[in-house]
C-alpha cells in the first residue's frame, strides 16, 4: 500500500498537482493549495479544507456533525433516521462534549496533519495553557527523535523523512485516567434537550503521538 501511495503521489506531482497534507492533491492555483501556502488550511471529518467555519452539519444515517462544543451523531439505522425526520425531530442519537484538554490536543493534531510541524507552546498559549503541562508527551517524543522520525527544537515538533518500516513499532502515549460525558440528545420539534450520560473512567490514548506516526508516514518532507 505504501509503494502504491508513493507511485500515485509521484504521478500526480509530475502532472502539476501539489501534495496537500497527508493524502490530498491540488493544483497550485486551487484555493486549498493557496490556503496551505498561507497557513490557513484546516482539517475536519471531510478532509482538508480552506473553510474556517467551526460547524459542520451532518445529513444521513450515522453521519457525524461537528460544532465548536463537540460532536453529534445521527441515528445509525436508516428507518430510525427517517422516522425522526418525518416526525420533525432532530435525528441525533448521541454526542460528545469537548473538554479544554480535547481542544488543545485537537489543535496540535490539526497542525501536524496540515503542516507536519507544530509549535506546541504557541498552540498552548492560544488555549490559555502552559506547554509545561505537556512535558510527559515531550519526554516520550525523545524516542521518536532518537529514531530520526521527528525533530525537536524547543517546543516545536517537526516530522522528518519517513522510514516506513518503523511504523510497525509505533506506540501511543498514554494519559492518566480521565472522564468526559457521552450525551444523548432527545430532540423535539421545538428544541433539543441535552441529557448527560455518565461514562466510566478509563485510560485514554492520546492522539498526539499516534498522529505524529500517521502524518509522518505520509509526509515527503526531508530532514
Amino acid at each position: 500500500r505504501l509503494d502504491m501511495e508513493r507511485a500515485a503521489r509521484d504521478v500526480l506531482n509530475a502532472a502539476g498537482y501539489e501534495s496537500i497534507g497527508m493524502d490530498h492533491f491540488a493544483r497550485p492555483e486551487d484555493n486549498l493549495a493557496r490556503a496551505q501556502r498561507e497557513h490557513r488550511m484546516r482539517r475536519n471529518f471531510q478532509g482538508y479544507t480552506d473553510d474556517a467555519a467551526p460547524t459542520m452539519i451532518a445529513f444521513g444515517a450515522s453521519a457525524i456533525g461537528q460544532t465548536k462544543d463537540g460532536f453529534v451523531q445521527n441515528q445509525k439505522e436508516t428507518r430510525a433516521y427517517q422516522a425522526a425526520i418525518a416526525e420533525g425531530r432532530l435525528p441525533i442519537i448521541r454526542g460528545y462534549r469537548l473538554t479544554d484538554e480535547d481542544r488543545l490536543r485537537s489543535s496540535i493534531i490539526e497542525q501536524l496533519m496540515c503542516y507536519f510541524a507544530c509549535d506546541v507552546a504557541d498552540v498552548a498559549r492560544r488555549h490559555g495553557r502552559s506547554v509545561e503541562a505537556l512535558a510527559p508527551e515531550f519526554e516520550a517524543l525523545h524516542t521518536f527523535e532518537q529514531a530520526g522520525l521527528v525533530a525537536l527544537d524547543g517546543s516545536k515538533v517537526t516530522l522528518t523523512s519517513p522510514y516506513r518500516q518503523a511504523i510497525r513499532t509505533a506506540k501511543s502515549i498514554r494519559l492518566p485516567d480521565s472522564t468526559n460525558e457521552w450525551s444523548t440528545l432527545l430532540p423535539s420539534p421545538s428544541q433539543a434537550q441535552l441529557v448527560p450520560v455518565s461514562r466510566p473512567s478509563r485510560s485514554r490514548t492520546v492522539s498526539m503521538s499516534a498522529m505524529i506516526w500517521q502524518a509522518w508516514l505520509w509526509s515527503d518532507r526531508k530532514s
